[in-house]
């Protein structure tokens, strides 16, 4: 099974004439067309391998899904990313506000000093 999967894969994707004896890409193309047949062919690979070696997918999936975030860190991400967000639009509206504020004191003493100035008061 892994030596007609192979030699008909290397057919479907390399040489489009027959490989010998072990060769049914032709076969498989015509029967199924060209990217069910692929399909086919790779599965049939994985299937000789699992019989040749013994590997176990799910054990493969199993460690590779271990190692993917999982969705309770990827909402804790999500959720960090809008308490930062949230935090610099408060410490801008802050910033700004300061910024008015200070303005409108230091126009405040102006007008303080020309009152003061206009009606002749010694400064201290």
């Amino acid at each position: 099974m892994f030596w007609i999967s192979v030699v008909s894969l290397e057919n479907v994707f390399g040489h489009p004439f027959e490989a010998g004896l072990l060769d049914f890409g032709n076969f498989f193309v015509t029967f199924f067309g060209k990217t069910p047949a692929i399909v086919f062919l790779i599965g049939g690979f994985l299937v000789s391998l699992y019989l040749t070696l013994r590997i176990s997918y799910r054990k493969i999936f199993g460690t590779i899904h271990q190692n993917l975030p999982s969705m309770p860190s990827i909402h804790s991400v999500k959720q960090t990313i809008k308490d930062t967000t949230k935090a610099i639009k408060e410490e801008a509206k802050e910033d700004k506000n300061d910024s008015f504020y200070r303005d409108k004191a230091k126009e405040l003493e102006d007008k303080i000093e020309l009152l003061k100035k206009s009606r002749g008061i010694p400064e201290k």
